[in-house]
C-alpha cells in the first residue's frame, strides 16, 4: 500500500511545541511566557502539481499574530517559531516584504519535518506579520508505494494544512494541471471546480482544527504505454499476454513482465488447465479508482487485468489466478475469491512470493457473516470483505485438503465443461451438461461426487445461510436414497429426471422418482427369472423406459406386460405335445404351430409383446386341438372313403344292369 504521512505526528509534535518550542522570546522581557495562543501561525497553503518537473510546489502565505498585551513596565515581542511540515518537503525558501526571514530545519522524522523560522523582525504586542514559505514534494523515485509520485500519468502526494497549535481559520488548495483525473484518496476536500486553462482545483475552506486536516491525493491522466509481449505455455496451451506500462514507469513493466512469465506458468500447471480466454491476457498499469476499492481488477470480457501500480507481487499473483477464477468456471464471488487465493498462496510459496498472513477469521468478527450472504462492495475498508477474506482462505485449504491436487483439477475440468453433478454410470453414456457453471450447490455435488469425500459440513460451517441449512439435511437423505438405487440399478442408469432433480436440489421431486425408480427395479429380477425359465430373452424397452424420460408407471406397466407375454409364450410352449401320434399328426397337417411358436419368441425379444402374444396363442391353439382336429379328420376320411365306396358300387350295378337291359333288348329285337 502506499504509504501517506501521518497528521497524527504532527499534531503530537505541535501539542508539546505549542508551549516550548514556539521560539518565544521577549525582545526586553524578565521573563518568557508562552502559551499555545500567545502567538499565532495561520497559513494559506497552495499546491500546484508541476508533472514536468516531477515536484509539487508549496507556498505557505503565513499570518504571524502576537497576542500578548502590553502593560506599563513590559512589552513583548516574538522575532522566531517552529512549525512542522511535511516529511518530504525540501528546498525551503522564505520571504517578507521589508525583512529578512530565514528557515531552517531544526530536526526530520518519518513522520514530519520540523522547520526553525526567524520572522527577521520582532513581532510586539497586538501586531502581526505576513511570511511566505515555499518548498518542494520532489519525486526521488524509488519505491511504486512511495508517498510523493509526480509524473506525466500519475501524481500521489499528502497535503497539510499549517498552524500554531490552537490555531484556527488556516486552509489548503491544490491545483492539477488539465487532463488529470482526480481521486481524492484521504481526505475532505470536496468536488473540484474548473480552473483556468482547464485546471482542476480543491480547496479545504478555512479550517477549525488546522492541525488534524490531511488529505492524499491519487490521480492520473492518460498517456502512452508501453507493451511487452510474452509467448508463454500455460496450462499445456500456448497463451500471448502483454504488460501494458505507463511510458514514465518502465521498471513497473519489467518488474511485471518477469513475474507474470514465472506465474502463470506455475498457476496453469496447479490449476489443471489452460486460460479459457479469448485472445491475449493483459497486464496493465492503472490505479484505484475509488476509496477504499481494489488495488487490481479483471475483466473478462476484455481479458484485461488492471493493477495499481503500487501493487504488491503477491496481489498481482492472486490476480493472475482470477483470470481462471473469474465467474465463468464458478458461479459464485467466494468460491472464485476463495481458490484465486488458495492457488495464489500455493504459487507465492513455490516462486518465494511473501504472501500476506491471513488471521483466522471467528464469530466475533465485525463481518461475520455466511459467505452465501456476503454480496462484495469491492471496497478494501468492508468488514465482511476481511471476513469474507479470512473465511474463504480457511474453506479452500480445507477442501483442497480433502480433495487432493488431482481430485481439485477434475472439480475444475468438469465446472469448465459445464458437467451435472449427476452423470450416467459407465463411460459410453456420453456426458450431460448444464448451461450455466456451478453455484454452491452444483460445486458440493461435484466435489463429492468426482472426489468421494464429504464436504457437506464445511458448507454448514462456512457457506449455508441459517435459511439455506435445512437443505444439507434434504440433500444428505436423497443422496443415500440414491445411492442405495444407484447400487440396486447395477448396470442401468438411473432416469435422467431423477438425476437432474438432485443437481438442481429438487429434493422431494427427486426421491418421488428414485422411490418410483426402486419399484421398478423390484420388478427386474423376478421378469429375468421368468424369462430365463420360459426360454426367453427379455427385450429392452423396460429398461429403456427406466433409463429415459418416460414415467416410472409406464415401465411398471411394460413390465407386467411382459410378465404376462412369458406366462403366454410358457404356455403355449407346454401345449406343445411330448410325442406326435396319428390323430395329433393328423390334426397339425397343414399347420405350423413351432414355426409361430419361434415367430411368438423373436417379437418378444423385439418388444413386440402384442404380435409375441398373438403368435403365441394360436401356436398353443394348434396344439391343444390337434388330437381332436386329427380324429375329426380320420373320422371324415373314413366317411368319404365309405361314401366313394358305395357310390362306386352303386355305378359300377348301375352299368351292370344297364348292360343286361340292353342285352335283352337286343335279343327281343332279333326275335
Amino acid at each position: 500500500m502506499i504509504r501517506e504521512p501521518s497528521a497524527v505526528g504532527r499534531l503530537l509534535a505541535l501539542s508539546v511545541l505549542g508551549a516550548v518550542a514556539l521560539g518565544v522570546a521577549a525582545v526586553t522581557a524578565p521573563e518568557v511566557r508562552a502559551a499555545s495562543t500567545d502567538l499565532t501561525l495561520v497559513s494559506e497553503a497552495r499546491y500546484d502539481v508541476q508533472p514536468d518537473r516531477h515536484r509539487v510546489h508549496v507556498t505557505v502565505d503565513i499570518t504571524v499574530a502576537n497576542h500578548l498585551p502590553e502593560t506599563v513596565i513590559r512589552r513583548y515581542a516574538f522575532d522566531r517559531a517552529f512549525l512542522a511540515v511535511l516529511p518530504a518537503a525540501s528546498g525551503f525558501a522564505i520571504s517578507s516584504t521589508g525583512a529578512h526571514p530565514s528557515v531552517r530545519v531544526s530536526g526530520r522524522n518519518a513522520a514530519y519535518t520540523l522547520l526553525a523560522i526567524d520572522f527577521g523582525r520582532a513581532v510586539y504586542s497586538g501586531r502581526s506579520a505576513a511570511l511566505r514559505l515555499q518548498f518542494d514534494l520532489v519525486d526521488a523515485g524509488g519505491a511504486p508505494t512511495r508517498s510523493v509520485r509526480v509524473t506525466e500519468t500519475l501524481a500521489t502526494f499528502p497535503v497539510w494544512a499549517y498552524a500554531s497549535d490552537g490555531a484556527s481559520g488556516s486552509s489548503a488548495k491544490v491545483t492539477f494541471p488539465s487532463g488529470y483525473s482526480v481521486q481524492e484518496a484521504n481526505g475532505t476536500m470536496g468536488r473540484a471546480q474548473p480552473g483556468p486553462g482547464g485546471t482542476l482545483l480543491f480547496s479545504s475552506g478555512r479550517l477549525a482544527a488546522p492541525l488534524r486536516f490531511s488529505a492524499y491525493f491519487v490521480a492520473d491522466r492518460p498517456g502512452a504505454f508501453v507493451e511487452k509481449p510474452l509467448a508463454l505455455t500455460v496450462g499445456g496451451m500456448p497463451l500471448p499476454v502483454v504488460v501494458r506500462a505507463w511510458a514514465d514507469d518502465p521498471a513497473w513493466g519489467s518488474r511485471t513482465a518477469a513475474l507474470v512469465s514465472r506465474a502463470l506458468p506455475v498457476l496453469g500447471t496447479a490449476i489443471g488447465m489452460p486460460y479459457r480466454g479469448t485472445g491475449s491476457l493483459v497486464i496493465e498499469e492503472a490505479i484505484a479508482r475509488e476509496k477504499g476499492a481494489s488495488v487490481a481488477a479483471f475483466d473478462p470480457a476484455s481479458g484485461v487485468i488492471r493493477v495499481a501500480y503500487y501493487a504488491d507481487p503477491y496481489t498481482i499473483l492472486r490476480e493472475l489466478a482470477l483470470a481462471w477464477f473469474n465467474g465463468s468456471l464458478l458461479a459464485d464471488r467466494w468460491a472464485d475469491e476463495a481458490f484465486a487465493s488458495y492457488y495464489a498462496e500455493a504459487a507465492a510459496k513455490g516462486l518465494g512470493i511473501k504472501a500476506p498472513a491471513v488471521p483466522q477469521p471467528a464469530a466475533t468478527d465485525p463481518g461475520h457473516i455466511a459467505l452465501n450472504a456476503w454480496r462484495p462492495s469491492g471496497r478494501s475498508d468492508d468488514p465482511a470483505w476481511h471476513f469474507a477474506e479470512s473465511a474463504t482462505s480457511v474453506l479452500a485449504r480445507a477442501i483442497a485438503s480433502r480433495a487432493g491436487p488431482s481430485g481439485l483439477q477434475a472439480v475444475w475440468q468438469a465446472a469448465a465443461a459445464h458437467e451435472a453433478a449427476y452423470q450416467p454410470s459407465g463411460t459410453s453414456s456420453g456426458v450431460e451438461t448444464s448451461a450455466d457453471p456451478p453455484d454452491w450447490r452444483v460445486l458440493l455435488d461435484l466435489l463429492e461426487n468426482r472426489t468421494g469425500r464429504p464436504y457437506d459440513d464445511l458448507w454448514r460451517t462456512w457457506v449455508v445461510t441459517s435459511e439455506q441449512a435445512p437443505e444439507l439435511e434434504s440433500r444428505s437423505a436423497a443422496r443415500s436414497l440414491y445411492q442405495a438405487t444407484v447400487d440396486a440399478a447395477g448396470d442401468w442408469q438411473l432416469p435422467a429426471p431423477a438425476r437432474i432433480a438432485l443437481g438442481a436440489w429438487q429434493f422431494d421431486r427427486g426421491t418421488e422418482l428414485l422411490v418410483d425408480a426402486g419399484e421398478v427395479l423390484k420388478l427386474r429380477a423376478p421378469l429375468q427369472l421368468a424369462a430365463e425359465a420360459a426360454g426367453l430373452k427379455l427385450p429392452t424397452t423396460v429398461r429403456t423406459l427406466f433409463e429415459g424420460t418416460g414415467s416410472a408407471q409406464t415401465a411398471i406397466a411394460e413390465a407386467d406386460a411382459e410378465r404376462r407375454a412369458i406366462a403366454e409364450l410358457a404356455a403355449a410352449r407346454a401345449a406343445v405335445p411330448p410325442a406326435v401320434d396319428p390323430p395329433t399328426w393328423l390334426g397339425l397337417m397343414g399347420t405350423r404351430p413351432d414355426a409361430m411358436l419361434a415367430s411368438a419368441t423373436d417379437a418378444f425379444a423385439r418388444g413386440n409383446l402384442p404380435a409375441a402374444v398373438q403368435s403365441a396363442q394360436d401356436a398353443k391353439a394348434i396344439w391343444q386341438v390337434a388330437p381332436d382336429t386329427g380324429r375329426r379328420r380320420f373320422a371324415a376320411l373314413v366317411l368319404s372313403v365309405l361314401i366313394i365306396l358305395a357310390l362306386t358300387l352303386l355305378v359300377t350295378r348301375a352299368r351292370r344292369g344297364g348292360r343286361r337291359a340292353r342285352r335283352v333288348m337286343r335279343r327281343e329285337g332279333r326275335s
